[in-house]
């Protein structure tokens, strides 16, 4: 692991690049899914949200991607009966956002600074897919369900759609909903390794089938087989709201010594504004579903030694396991 990491990609938010078929950061659609000309939703996992397409006039009135004062807003909110028809007669419009138009990369540490909201049926996530539209692998830097802000979910996912191979864990962070948190994956040949604020929580060994350029993705999802249905008690409009997301090649020097775990005063000086893609483009696109059903689970790791900061972790599966804190 090499502490001279390089910083490849980052975007403070301080606009809102959009992909337009030609250009630009953010793509709106997805390869992971299949979509028509308004967007596309998840049906596989149950999902209420249709994500909108930022490219189809017709739900152009719809914008649930907003940029404001260096902050990129994700909304999540109820469908105006306006478009209902153009988008399949889901019940709520959201935002997903990804770089399979400009930036994937082999290994590296992939970071997101935001804030999550908190509300039964709210799904909030950032992940890595492959760049060429296979299924899995897949890496989850951070899922929360909305019922639960205080818990956040690390997972990964090998093998195949049919015998599909998971892995992760569920830690109690506090309150994800009330400030900005770092979360951070540093996905390497043998070590896969989550972080919150800086600091670690889980690792695993990497999967043998994840060795191949990732895109990254952030979303908010709304119901679902696993977060259950939004509801009366769900808050309206519901914001995920993004600070940066940036990419580096190695595990930065400042998260492996623990200096600085909200990584402020070691930004690059090359890190202002939108650097956009330095990595490989996209590849094909694909149809089948992703995403966990079900809670993350870790039966076979035998240790885990929880990372400063972390008051409690929740232990699932039925082998025995070492904690040490």
């Amino acid at each position: 692991m090499t502490t001279a990491a390089t910083l490849t990609f980052d975007d403070e938010f301080n606009s809102l690049s959009l992909w337009n078929g030609t250009s630009g950061t953010w793509d709106t659609t997805a390869q992971y899914a299949t979509w028509n000309g308004s967007g596309f939703s998840l049906p596989s996992n149950g999902e209420q949200e249709w994500y909108i397409n930022s490219n189809y006039a017709p739900t152009s009135s719809v914008t649930p991607w907003t940029d404001s004062n260096g902050i990129a807003t994700l909304t999540a909110a109820p469908a105006s009966s306006t478009i209902s028809s153009l988008i399949g007669g889901y019940q709520y419009t959201s935002g997903q956002i990804n770089t399979s138009q400009s930036f994937s990369q082999t290994y590296g540490f992939f970071e997101m600074r935001a804030q999550l909201p908190a509300g039964q049926g709210l799904w909030p996530a950032f992940w890595l897919l492959p760049e060429n539209g296979s299924w899995p692998p897949e890496i989850d830097a951070m899922e929360m369900l909305g019922n639960n802000p205080g818990t956040y979910y690390t997972s990964i996912h090998s093998g195949t759609a049919s015998a599909e191979v998971n892995a992760g864990q569920a830690d109690n962070v506090g309150n994800t909903s009330t400030g900005m948190h770092t979360y951070g994956v540093d996905w390497e040949p043998d070590f896969i390794t989550y972080y919150f604020d800086g600091q670690e929580v889980y690792k695993v060994a990497t999967p043998s089938d994840m060795n191949t350029p990732m895109y990254m993705i952030a979303n908010l999802a709304v119901g679902g087989a696993w977060p259950g249905n939004a509801d009366s008690t769900t808050p309206f409009p519901a914001n995920m709201n993004i600070d940066w997301i940036r990419a580096y090649s190695s595990l930065p020097s400042w998260v492996a010594d623990g200096s600085d775990p909200t990584d402020v005063n070691h930004t690059p000086s090359s890190a202002v504004g939108s650097t956009g893609s330095t990595g490989s483009t996209g590849g094909t696109g694909s149809t089948g579903g992703t995403g966990s059903t079900t809670s993350p689970t870790a039966d076979w790791q035998a240790t885990y030694t929880v990372g400063a900061g972390v008051t409690s972790v929740i232990l699932t599966g039925t082998s025995a396991q070492t904690i040490t804190a």
